[in-house]
């Protein structure tokens, strides 16, 4: 039998998930030191869950009503897809590095944003808000004309992914130019 100690609980060996956001944000600072670009994935776990669920009920509800189980069905397939596109994306639904932020959304459209052209990011209901200085549409890779006229000079970066807005915000600040304006 080992000794334990009593000073550390049964719960000490378990990570909460803020101590896995803290992690997270960690290594993204070990990373930027070292030249190396931080690597961000989509959080699944309540996306399974919910394709799972609309699946099931509406595996239910195809015997009682046989046009809304259908219905549950479907959107439950769309959000597979959904999961198969973030699986394949993987470790690169959004990178940090010294060029600036690539990001992937789950359907794969991809935009690539200079440093110089972020003029601030805030935490925002549902994610974090980058400003940008031109259309969003102008840094799509690949280029693709805007599909409406008015397109907005900002891009949305979603709480899925698997870190905190504010510390998503965080990691932004000390690249954005004027950030040693104000230290």
């Amino acid at each position: 039998m080992t000794a334990r100690d009593p000073a550390v609980s049964e719960d000490a060996t378990t990570p909460s998930a803020i101590d896995l956001n803290v992690q997270v944000v960690e290594q993204a600072v070990e990373a930027e030191r070292g030249g190396q670009p931080t690597l961000i994935r989509y959080s699944t776990g309540v996306l399974w869950l919910g394709t799972v669920g609309l699946i099931g009920i509406g595996a239910l509800l195809l015997i009682a009503a046989t046009a809304v189980g259908a219905s549950f069905i479907a959107i439950g397939g769309l959000s597979l897809a959904g999961l198969i596109q973030v699986k394949r994306i993987g470790e690169r639904a959004l990178v940090i590095d010294n060029e600036g932020i690539t990001y992937t959304t789950i359907w794969g459209t991809q935009y690539h944003v200079p440093w110089s052209e972020i003029t601030g990011a805030r935490v925002v209901s549902r994610g974090v808000g980058l400003r940008l200085r031109a259309a969003r549409s102008r840094f799509r890779v690949p280029p693709r004309n805007p599909r409406r006229s008015r397109d907005r000079g900002s891009l949305f970066l979603p709480d899925t992914l698997d870190v905190s807005g504010k510390d998503l915000v965080e990691l932004i600040q000390p690249h954005l130019p004027g950030a040693d304006d104000d230290a």
